[in-house]
């Protein structure tokens, strides 16, 4: 890539690193803290018939959580997610005991999508590639470098053999 198509890049493509989400909790997730992991991003619902996934995304976290921080973006977007942050918080760690990052309840499809899903779902915001989100569990694996390797679809388990060598992988 020439020096001038570099630079355009930079300006015009904001980096993953770039993004802030507001999280369960009142605090804010900063993703640059976690510049040099790889990222696992996933929009939840504690409703969906995928639900069983939560305790399978607890156990890819604890396989992994030297390396892989995962963030679970609990999201109304497709009518399954009838709880607040704070019952999605308390759902997540009585029934799942859960460790991995939980944002605040955002919209990840549409108009009104959290500025990340704008982010990850854009060909013109990541320069990469378009996909939207059609589903809640619909996961997006970012490497050490910030970069999208890999989007899979709400049916891919999080123990998965193509999901887990993704991440070893990348």
């Amino acid at each position: 890539m020439n020096l001038w198509l570099y630079i355009t890049h930079l300006i015009l493509f904001a980096g993953i690193y770039d993004f802030t989400i507001p999280s369960a909790t009142g605090d804010v997730i900063n993703i640059n803290d976690y510049r040099g992991k790889k990222i696992l991003i996933v929009n939840i619902a504690t409703s969906s018939h995928f639900a069983s996934q939560l305790g399978n995304l607890e156990t890819l976290y604890q396989r992994h959580k030297d390396s892989l921080t995962i963030i679970a973006i609990p999201s109304n977007s497709f009518t399954k997610e009838p709880l607040s942050d704070q019952q999605i918080q308390e759902t997540l760690k009585n029934k799942y005991h859960t460790h991995y990052l939980v944002a605040a309840k955002s919209t990840v499809s549409g108009y009104t999508q959290l500025p990340l899903y704008k982010w990850l779902t854009q060909i013109e915001n990541n320069g990469v590639v378009n996909n939207p989100v059609n589903a809640d569990f619909q996961k997006f694996l970012i490497n050490k470098k910030g970069a999208i390797v890999g989007i899979f679809s709400s049916t891919t388990d999080p123990l998965a053999k193509e999901l887990e060598n993704a991440i070893i992988n990348n």
